[in-house]
């Protein structure tokens, strides 16, 4: 007699997002000081560069200052945010509050913050289908949005995607890293300069660089207030 065995093993994708914040204006002001020689004015550079201005910035001074000197000033520069705590995902969660109270329900901090993602309903039918060969569109970009709703696993978009400020959706640099086994995460990383005045709550990863598109991981944090001249970072490691 033959017996049909079924195994079930399940994969569940995990995945951390960080963010960091950084005052650009600032960074360009220590670089001039440290003898670097822009051609254009900060604001100049605003306007031509838009929201790649902070990667246009540090290239030219990595080129004159080198790498180690230019991270230390990009360390320098780094503005505070508010690290929530697990009070503060209570009211989140129970009250959709966002109540920033120091050393209540979180602190401020310039370190970058890490907080643990969900990977949607939408995001494991993605991922299932590139295990199997049955899809082979990539996930590639990153977007950020203004709602602090609380991500649900039937979340097909950002509740409140911004498309203004510099802050639109675009292809993230991706790479993949060793968390447990070697190269067993992928990350995705994008910076953007704000050109306008915002409260960024959520992001998300999308298989489209522009719009629309197929949600693949959703997380949502304690507003970060960013105005015109910021730099906003977004990295988003999800491991097999």
């Amino acid at each position: 007699m033959n017996k049909h065995i079924t195994e079930k093993v399940k994969i569940d994708p995990k995945g951390l997002v960080t963010r960091r914040l950084i005052d650009t204006r600032k960074l360009f002001t220590e670089a001039i000081n440290r003898g670097v020689k822009f051609e254009l004015t900060f604001d100049e550079m605003l306007l031509e560069y838009k929201s790649s201005t902070f990667r246009a910035i540090t290239i030219k001074m990595a080129k004159e200052l080198g790498n180690d000197l230019t991270e230390s000033l990009i360390d320098q520069s780094v503005k505070s945010q508010f690290a929530d705590n697990k009070l503060w995902l209570f009211i989140k969660r129970h009250f959709n509050r966002d109540i920033q109270i120091p050393f209540v329900t979180g602190i401020y901090t310039k370190s970058p913050i890490t907080r643990p993602n969900l990977v949607v309903a939408t995001g494991h039918a993605r991922y299932s289908g590139q295990i199997g060969g049955t899809t082979t569109t990539p996930m590639t970009a990153l977007a950020v949005g203004t709602s602090g709703t609380a991500p649900a696993s039937g979340d097909t978009a950002l509740g409140a995607e911004i498309t203004t400020s510099g802050l639109a959706r675009g292809a993230a640099t991706i790479s993949q890293i060793t968390t447990t086994y070697t190269n067993d995460t992928t990350q995705w990383q994008k910076t953007w300069t704000v050109t306008g005045t915002q409260g960024i709550q959520e992001e998300g990863i999308f298989d489209n660089n522009t719009s629309g598109g197929t949600l693949l991981a959703h997380n949502t944090f304690s507003v970060v207030s960013v105005v015109n001249g910021d730099t906003f970072q977004i990295t988003h490691d999800i491991q097999s």
